[in-house]
């Protein structure tokens, strides 16, 4: 290839096309698959499996001898018109060109060359968040966290931050499926303890987390309802092996609370029902231990720090950074939308901080609840009466 500024200029622009496949087609219409100077751009748009890698690949001795070949002798190939050596033909332009050519498929790219970058796992207003998604579950929809999962990323074998976030999604979406099915005591798929009642909703939020002595973890507070507790448990260990391509896990791997020897994850028993409001709360507490001793809150003309709002232990120790964009995430019928589309504002926004743990919401749900039922008998007798 000649050293000049269009030939450059030629090679910058063929060197910038992601797509293998796109590649491929660029150096066959400009006739570049013998050029020894762009070898190693040859042999990666060989690699490819679109239609045109296939072709170039086929025109090729084979990739790995393409790149190791000290020196190659250029056959001299049909040289396209001058204007069109300046910089290769988009896609979009081939196409209003040729109106006969079909679109090709292109090659999604699987991984990402970009590498995440460390973000502090200090929480900030992820703290205030948290509890604005408890505080409006009970408001809203009167039901309360009762189970607490612990997944350590490591044992799954998941070291990198990104994939375990992301197979934290899909199993997530999994288990919101799972859930919303009907169920009439029978035995369903991954579980071996059968399943009560009808499909439900899933109620669930996240804090990620970095240990010295458990590495990348996540803690997640949920609800299930008390007939499909237990299968759910069973379900969720078979989903997360499966996600991270174990047949069995460790024990520790997924630690779901409260439960007890015999009977495992166990929500409905009745000394766990008897205190599951307070439990919910001192499960907040715990995921936002990581809360910044500096975090501030004002409404009006309060102001105290959040870690004393929300009675958080004085002691601080600085957590380990994470690799992934967030640390804190919740389903979306508690989310920021969905509060705001309800026009919810919780006691801690308003104010009222030493409200917070009094489960006011609760109540309030209650109230509204009966007072509904109340309209919905008093309609029903009103429509009986015949004038």
């Amino acid at each position: 290839m000649n050293n000049s500024g269009t030939e450059t200029e030629l090679r910058l622009s063929l060197s910038n096309i992601g797509d293998r496949n796109e590649l491929a087609w660029n150096i066959l219409d400009f006739g570049l698959m013998y050029d020894s100077e762009i070898a190693d751009l040859v042999g990666r748009a060989a690699s490819g499996t679109g239609e045109h890698s296939l072709r170039l690949r086929a025109m090729l001795p084979s990739p790995e001898e393409l790149l190791t070949m000290p020196t190659m002798v250029p056959v001299a190939p049909p040289m396209p018109a001058k204007a069109y050596r300046t910089r290769p033909m988009s896609r979009r332009e081939y196409m209003k060109a040729n109106p006969f050519a079909r679109p090709q498929l292109t090659e999604r790219q699987v991984t990402s060359l970009k590498q995440p970058k460390a973000r502090s796992a200090v929480l900030t207003n992820e703290a205030g968040a948290l509890y604005n998604c408890l505080a409006f579950a009970m408001r809203e929809h009167g039901i309360i966290m009762n189970g607490h999962m612990t997944l350590t990323w490591p044992l799954l074998g998941i070291k990198d931050h990104v994939q375990a976030a992301a197979v934290l999604t899909e199993f997530n979406a999994r288990m919101r499926k799972w859930l919303g099915v009907d169920a009439s005591g029978r035995r369903r798929k991954g579980a071996a303890s059968p399943t009560y009642g009808t499909g439900e909703p899933y109620y669930y939020a996240y804090v990620h987390e970095t240990a010295s002595t458990h590495g990348f973890h996540t803690h997640q507070l949920f609800h299930v309802s008390d007939g499909k507790a237990k299968a759910f448990a069973e379900r969720a260990v078979t989903s997360l092996a499966r996600l991270a391509g174990k047949t069995k896990l460790p024990a520790e791997a997924v630690v779901i609370t409260p439960r007890t020897v015999r009977d495992g994850f166990a929500p409905y028993l009745p000394r766990f029902k008897r205190n599951e409001q307070e439990r919910c709360w001192v499960w907040f507490r715990y995921l936002a231990k990581n809360l910044s001793p500096h975090e501030m809150k004002q409404v009006g003309d309060q102001c105290a720090l959040q870690r004393t709002i929300f009675r958080i232990r004085p002691l601080f120790t600085a957590p380990a950074p994470v690799m992934c964009s967030d640390v804190f995430g919740c389903s979306e019928n508690i989310s920021v939308g969905a509060q705001a589309r309800a026009g919810f504002v919780s006691r801690f926004d308003k104010g009222e901080w030493e409200h917070l743990y009094k489960n006011y919401e609760l109540d309030e749900y209650r109230l509204r609840e009966q007072e509904r039922l109340r309209q919905a008998e008093l309609a029903a007798v009103l429509g009986n009466i015949k004038i």
